[in-house]
């Protein structure tokens, strides 16, 4: 996959001494299990998972709190307006100094 290499390694269960390999998978930054052995944790898994969590406790919260998001939005705006407030203060500020520039 793009030139990269993929390595296999091979190793030795210490409890029952089995063999098993499994080798680099370069395409989803991740190794597949070839022979000799079953897969335990799947980290993708677990990013997965969080993320749904994470992503259903902010639905509930936004559900169950319609005044904060009402009051969030507030803040957004005037924060919208002093934005577009110093915007104005600096492009008049550099219409007079480009005026004053130009006369000296």
């Amino acid at each position: 996959y793009l030139g990269i290499k993929v390595y296999r390694f091979y190793g030795r269960c210490r409890h029952c001494w089995a063999e098993f390999t499994f080798k680099t998978d370069p395409k989803n930054s991740d190794y597949t299990m070839e022979s000799g052995g079953k897969r335990t944790y799947e980290a993708w898994k677990d990013a997965d998972m969080m993320e749904a969590q994470l992503k259903a406790e902010k639905e509930k919260e936004a559900e169950q709190d319609q005044m904060k998001a009402l009051e969030q939005k507030s803040v957004d705006v005037q924060a919208e307006m002093q934005r577009l407030e110093d915007l104005d203060a600096i492009r008049t500020m550099n219409r007079r100094l480009g005026a004053r520039d130009q006369t000296i």
